[in-house]
């Protein structure tokens, strides 16, 4: 048979089933190369740019032009929300000032803050996201970098420490920039680093949401996400997870949206799009071809086993590792493959090195390796010096012969003692 790529990652088992990605960080190579133009055989998409990605393995599945360097309008603001929710508790009461206010066009996306305005930060992470709101994502960048450009060099730094080079970012709300740019591929990993966090998943995918009254606006704020997957009606999909849109006119149409189908969770982004109804029909596209080639195969933690070894330095025990799994993992296969012929091995690394001695869990298909992973180390150390290993048998040593000597010392003593008593001769 042809083997396919495959690519596997240790999944969250809390949340397995669920959108929220691995706990783990690492990213491992798509299965697609990033640059290749367009993914062959796949559907047909009126964006100018577009990636779809397995959410857990970061394995691109289709691209076209995937890293193109395109405008991203306000789909910046999935980072720049999850920034805010891993830096700021939900319950903290922001102020809006007038510095957050200012500096564009209060015609853009808002939801009016005034001056002074007063708001806990989820709110506004819920108006940044659903509403796209300019004036609420930036009171968010403020109160976490004290200014909105130290924000935005911080959203720079995060992406560049995702091992992302596709994006340049100019400030955090996505406002058209000759110098700003991103890409679809990156914007696609971004949205899987995001979705790790729970408290920025919830509100991602979130349909509708009552912004509480605050000490400027009695009025209950009614928000509804501008995704349309999400709500009910012509654009509803029904394995859609979340979303966010984005528009400005150089950037066109923009969308990235997450969907789980069947232990599947799907990223897929697209950029300028000529239409709004396209970003729905390139998105369903997308995740139509998704679940139709490819599949999820959950690989069992308990059934892979443990490994124990013994190192050796020499003929010196040093010491025993015990290698174990205590995760699931997550293969993402071609539909066509027959999964029975996925397998595990554990290979064993640096057996005689105590420090660099390591187990990987193999994986293996049709009997061909296609990936692996390392595996839990508990590690016991033994004493080999002279004082702990040679010295004691010594002294072991000795004190069996002092008690021979000894021994031999009281017989004599006790024979002299007989011969006197009973007056024997010497």
């Amino acid at each position: 048979m042809v083997l396919c790529a495959l690519l596997l990652l240790p999944l969250n088992v809390r949340a397995e089933g669920e959108t929220a990605g691995p706990e783990t960080t690492e990213s491992p190579a798509p299965s697609a190369t990033a640059d290749a133009s367009v993914t062959a055989g796949g559907p047909d998409i009126a964006a100018e740019t577009a990636v779809l990605i397995d959410a857990r393995s970061g394995s691109v599945l289709y691209q076209k032009y995937a890293q193109q360097k395109m405008n991203p309008a306000s789909l910046v603001k999935i980072l720049s929300v999850y920034l805010a929710c891993e830096n700021l508790p939900a319950d903290s009461e922001l102020t809006a000032s007038a510095d957050a206010l200012s500096g564009y066009d209060r015609s853009a996306s808002s939801i009016w803050l005034s001056e002074g305005e007063t708001a806990k930060a989820v709110d506004l992470e819920y108006a940044a996201i659903m509403a796209s709101a300019n004036d609420a994502n930036s009171v968010l960048a403020e109160a976490v970098s004290q200014s909105l450009d130290a924000f935005t060099a911080k959203m720079n730094e995060t992406v560049t420490g995702w091992g992302l080079s596709g994006t340049q970012l100019d400030n955090p709300n996505g406002f058209t920039s000759d110098s700003e740019y991103s890409t679809a591929y990156d914007l696609a990993m971004i949205t899987r680093q995001c979705i790790r966090s729970d408290a920025f998943q919830t509100i991602f995918s979130t349909a509708g949401y009552d912004m509480p009254a605050t000490n400027k606006n009695a009025n209950v704020r009614q928000l509804v996400t501008g995704n349309q997957m999400l709500q009910s009606g012509a654009h509803h999909y029904d394995y859609a997870t979340g979303g966010k849109i984005g528009w400005t006119d150089a950037a066109g149409y923009c969308m990235v949206t997450t969907a789980l189908k069947d232990g599947m969770s799907l990223i897929a982004v697209v950029l300028k799009d000529p239409a709004a109804d396209n970003m729905y029909t390139d998105t369903q596209a997308l995740f139509d071809y998704g679940f139709t080639n490819y599949k999820t195969v959950t690989i069992k933690g308990d059934a892979i086993g443990s490994k124990t070894v013994e190192v050796y330095s020499g003929k010196k025990h040093t010491a025993t590792a015990v290698f174990t799994i205590s995760k699931d993992f997550n293969a993402l296969l071609p539909a066509s493959v027959d999964e029975s012929l996925l397998s595990t091995d554990i290979e064993v690394r640096n057996e005689d090195d105590a420090d660099q001695v390591q187990a990987y869990v193999i994986f293996q298909l049709d009997g061909a390796k296609v990936g692996e992973a390392e595996m839990d180390k508990q590690l016991t150390r033994y004493d080999t010096s002279f004082r702990a290993t040679t010295l004691p048998q010594i002294e072991t040593a000795m004190d069996y012969i002092s008690a021979g000597v000894l021994a031999a010392f009281l017989l004599m003593v006790a024979r002299r003692q007989i011969r006197r008593h009973f007056k024997l001769p010497e």
